[in-house]
């Protein structure tokens, strides 16, 4: 679907938004068509992460309609358990955004989407180390993937929940070098920077997340790790790490 190549290859709240009509005029035309419904799960939940949403009980709420909808239609489609799972991620859901994302790649291993899904939730229910294991395992089998932005600032929220901050910083500048317009890829790398006592480096960088999206708040990053850690302990290093890196 042109919708699921316009976000995950150029992530950012105007192609969330563009994905999102395109996703739904699929989903009229033809509403028996799971993956449209299981695409529009996702991108409904993206709203958390880039600061979109005016009411996030109320979106966790349609993610989950949108995902049990899609699931009705399909629940064995790999593609499908895919986007289920990860729309799952962000509304702290990332029990059973495993359960989906695990079911996803059993049936079909070699998905791009998937395998980066699978390690933002291992991320999100506490388990950082093996999160790091396969996104660091897609990197290096898929250099040229296009949607290579997505894995490296779930790798880069990995190594910084671990306290790895220089692993992060790295991470974090290979997502910019491929998205430069990624607010997200500016955000984990001014939290490592400023982890590793470069505080003018990383206000830099939080410039760059003004002037891409001058909307974005500190406060929508404080709810989307709070609403996806299942860990309240990580939770809470990342809203520090937040802090220090964008204070008031």
């Amino acid at each position: 679907m042109w919708s699921e190549v316009l976000y995950f290859s150029q992530p950012s709240a105007k192609s969330v938004q563009e994905a999102e009509k395109l996703a739904q005029r699929a989903s009229d035309i033809e509403p028996g068509f799971a993956l449209s419904w299981s695409l529009l799960a996702y991108l409904t939940s993206a709203r958390i992460a880039f600061g979109m949403s005016s009411d996030l009980i109320k979106d966790s709420v349609e993610t989950l309609a949108l995902i049990s909808k899609a699931l009705r239609l399909a629940p064995n489609d790999p593609t499908v358990l895919g986007f289920c799972g990860y729309a799952a991620i962000w509304i702290r859901e990332s029990t059973q955004a495993v359960h989906y994302l695990e079911r996803s790649l059993a049936l079909n291993p070699n998905n791009s989407n998937v395998q980066i899904s699978y390690g933002a939730a291992l991320w999100a229910t506490g388990k950082a180390e093996a999160g790091v294991e396969q996104l660091g395992f897609f990197i290096n089998r898929s250099p040229k993937d296009p949607f290579l932005p997505l894995a490296y600032v779930d790798l880069a929220l990995c190594y910084l929940v671990l306290g790895d901050f220089q692993g992060a910083e790295k991470a974090a500048q290979n997502c910019i070098k491929h998205s430069p317009d990624f607010i997200w890829g500016y955000l984990t790398l001014a939290m490592s920077l400023a982890a590793n006592n470069q505080p003018i480096e990383a206000r830099q960088n939080l410039q760059k997340i003004h002037h891409i999206e001058p909307d974005y708040t500190r406060r929508n990053a404080e709810d989307f790790f709070k609403r996806t850690l299942l860990e309240s302990e990580q939770a809470e290093k990342m809203v520090a790490l937040l802090h220090q890196a964008w204070p008031e």
